[in-house]
């Protein structure tokens, strides 16, 4: 009778352990969200085209503040496997500068600073492979250009009439002219930190190119991502 009884009480207890797993389970989010703060640097990239009109020479480009917020969205699609997407706010910088050379009117122009903004509004579309506490993901990501403009620091010298030569100092801000439409190529590496909360780097590079009648344009860079799972059960 004592044996019959002890039987019962561990059949009782295993079969509340079974139920509240599964109550557990089904209550698990389907879809975890959060927010994702991401500063960084970026650099933009010139590569000059040939022509018989103009020479570009001693092109410097060098990094600059990025930064990138929204929110983003997962869905596991196993333990392991998973997909990501959001909406993203992201500022694109670089600073350049370089010389010029018109041949027929002997003009130099020396571009001693110039500043490019490029804001998107990002949606990424990611696949990620979640090992342990590392998640490593890529994919693309598209922008639409809600904002693009240039801040410059330039000297012009000329030849005058009289053989002797003059010069001018421009500076300002001006909109530009950029696709409004981008594709990047985008890796992410995210530590799992607990308690909703993950920390890496992500890398992007734009796919698609810049292009005018003198020069070819792409824009880089890499941000320090953190984000928090607003919906996380763990």
């Amino acid at each position: 009778m004592k044996s019959k009884l002890i039987f019962m009480l561990l059949t009782l207890f295993t079969s509340v352990q079974v139920v509240g797993q599964e109550v557990k389970d089904s209550l698990a989010p389907k879809f975890l969200w959060g927010i994702t703060v991401a500063p960084g640097l970026s650099k933009i990239n010139t590569e000059f085209i040939d022509n018989p009109d103009i020479t570009f020479y001693d092109y410097k480009k060098s990094f600059q503040f990025s930064s990138a917020i929204g929110f983003f969205l997962q869905k596991k699609l196993n333990n392991n496997i998973l997909l990501e997407s959001g909406l993203l706010y992201s500022s694109i910088r670089g600073n350049e500068s370089y010389n010029s050379k018109n041949g027929n009117k002997d003009t130099h122009t020396f571009v001693f600073f110039s500043k490019t903004t490029l804001k998107y509004i990002n949606l990424p579309f990611l696949m990620g492979y979640t090992y342990k506490n590392l998640n490593i993901s890529g994919g693309v990501q598209i922008g639409y250009n809600i904002s693009a403009y240039n801040e410059f620091n330039s000297s012009v010298h000329f030849n005058v009439s009289s053989g002797a030569r003059s010069s001018a100092l421009f500076e300002g801000k001006s909109d530009i002219d950029v696709l409004k439409y981008s594709f990047d190529g985008v890796l992410m590496l995210h530590f799992n930190l607990g308690k909703g909360w993950l920390m890496g780097t992500k890398f992007y590079y734009q796919l698609t190119e810049e292009k005018n009648n003198f020069s070819r344009t792409k824009y880089f860079g890499a941000n320090l991502s953190l984000q928090y799972i607003i919906n996380n059960k763990n």
